[in-house]
């Protein structure tokens, strides 16, 4: 890093945070006048929720804003590395920043999809005596920051997204100024507000679930910290490491999917194999005799394709069942033609035969396209802890536990 006059020395300090489920997060206050939007190629971009924090001591300022990235194309881009850099404007101390940093950066961006970033980014510096500065170190020009986003497409032609954000004291709001005895113009005012930090801890209630898979996956990834998960399952967390970003994705999405998928329960006179009798409809549809909270026989139908099973409202209604005001939602796609968000509800018990799967969290709506006595759909998340076998032949499915 550069070191300028009176022996300032000036230590850059840039962080990353994940953004998971990045269509289902809600975008935050946008601060700054400066080209907070943006299109590289096929890819759109925009920042939006900057927020300034000015450490307590008057050392260090630290931005922290999100980056949306939106694939405009259909075909997939597989970024490789993130290059950061940084510089002063024209009139300001540019002796005391200068800066350029390349990191590994493994992360995917869908055909016609959206990617979210938290970063932030954050100036330090000491000075030979021991007064405290009446401005930021910068100056109040502020500073340029240039991200470039490097890799390829599902072609293997190659896709660079730049970024260019400028950061002032102005830009997003200050909190925890300190006092500064000084004759200089102190910085503008604003509302005192804490710094975003990590929550208390994980609520009540059903949400708890996937703060149960964030707080496992921050024991594999060191310094990796939750800050909030909403009941749609956007994760905002801090990872200290670029290169473990995708990684604590990966884990969380893994993890929750698993908690969401219950727990298997065989009997103990079961030698882990059921084989359920089928029945055909409207030619080629295949219904399952299934046993709901140990007293409520209904038919499903075998989905291998839905990601989640289903049931209707009206079964829900005669479980007893209700939806939770603050139920878990997640996106599904194929079962009404289209996208459509799904509200889930806990399940004690769901049977097949002889098995059964525990604290399941089904999704609540009312299919369209299920034949007639059918009142729901069995989906690959119950399906997903067995060996499943299909004969349409002789009717037959059979399940066998999973190795």
């Amino acid at each position: 890093m550069g070191i300028g006059a009176e022996t300032r020395r000036l230590r850059w300090v840039r962080g990353l945070a994940v953004g998971l489920l990045a269509a289902a997060c809600a975008s935050m206050e946008t601060s700054g006048p400066d080209q907070l939007h943006g299109a590289s190629g096929p890819v759109v971009w925009e920042i939006v929720g900057v927020r300034s924090t000015l450490a307590a001591d008057g050392r260090e300022i630290r931005w922290a804003y999100t980056l949306i990235l939106r694939n405009t194309s259909n075909e997939r881009i597989q970024f490789e590395a993130l290059d950061t850099q940084a510089s002063s404007r024209p009139g300001a101390r540019a002796e005391l920043l200068a800066g350029r940093r390349v990191d590994p950066f493994k992360s995917t961006l869908e055909g016609k999809s959206e990617l979210r970033l938290n970063l932030s980014y954050g100036v330090a510096y000491t000075i030979g005596s021991a007064a405290r500065p009446a401005e930021p170190p910068m100056g109040r020009e502020g500073i340029d920051v240039l991200y470039r986003l490097r890799g390829a497409d599902a072609s293997s032609r190659p896709v660079a997204v730049t970024i260019r954000i400028h950061l002032d004291p102005s830009v997003g709001r200050i909190a925890d100024r300190p006092r500064v005895e000084s004759s200089a113009p102190d910085m503008p005012n604003a509302p005192e507000e804490p710094s975003p930090g990590p929550s208390s801890g994980p609520p009540e209630g059903d949400i708890a679930v996937l703060w149960e898979a964030a707080r496992q996956c921050e024991g594999r990834f060191p310094g990796a910290q939750t800050l909030r998960v909403d009941r749609d399952g956007a994760i905002q967390a801090h990872v200290p490491s670029v290169a473990d970003q995708e990684p604590f994705s990966a884990c969380f999405r893994t993890t929750a999917e698993e908690r969401l998928a219950g727990r298997v329960s065989w009997p103990s006179e079961s030698p882990g194999t059921t084989v359920v009798a089928l029945e055909l409809v409207e030619g080629n549809i295949l219904l399952v005799p299934v046993t709901i909270n140990a007293r409520h026989e209904t038919r499903l139908v075998l989905d291998t394709g839905a990601s989640k099973t289903i049931l209707s409202p009206a079964l829900l209604a005669r479980l007893e069942l209700a939806v939770p005001t603050d139920s878990l939602q997640v996106r599904l796609s194929g079962i009404t033609g289209g996208p459509v968000t799904v509200s889930l509800t806990r399940v004690a018990r769901l049977t097949v035969g002889q098995v059964t799967v525990e604290d399941l969290f089904v999704g609540v709506h009312d299919v369209p396209t299920l034949p007639r006595g059918a009142e729901g759909l069995l989906g690959a998340d119950v399906l997903r802890h067995f060996r499943v076998s299909v004969d349409r032949g002789a009717l037959r499915l059979k399940l066998e536990a999973a190795p």
